[in-house]
């Protein structure tokens, strides 16, 4: 019978908070759009569904297209050191 071993130390997977509120807009800013909106792109070339309908985002938080956040460089290296182990 073959054994299996189980390390005793493993590291956790970081698990990113969900903001299940958190909501962006697709297409195009309407004339009169409020600039505090989410958007999920600043260049796209659709128009807004009219209504508008906000597509759910409960990850957008990790978005730094700097890489200057620490919160999400704190993240980020965890999932680096999740995998690495």
């Amino acid at each position: 019978m073959a054994s299996t071993t189980t390390p005793t130390s493993a590291i956790a997977p970081p698990i990113p908070r969900r903001e299940e509120g958190r909501v962006v807009y697709a297409g195009v800013d309407p004339e009169g759009w409020k600039a505090d909106l989410p958007r999920q792109s600043e260049d796209s070339t659709e128009k807004l569904m009219d209504p508008a309908v906000g597509v759910p985002d409960p990850y957008g938080w990790l978005r730094d297209e700097k890489r200057e956040d620490p919160v999400i460089m704190d993240h980020i290296k965890a999932g680096n050191a999740y995998t690495e182990a």
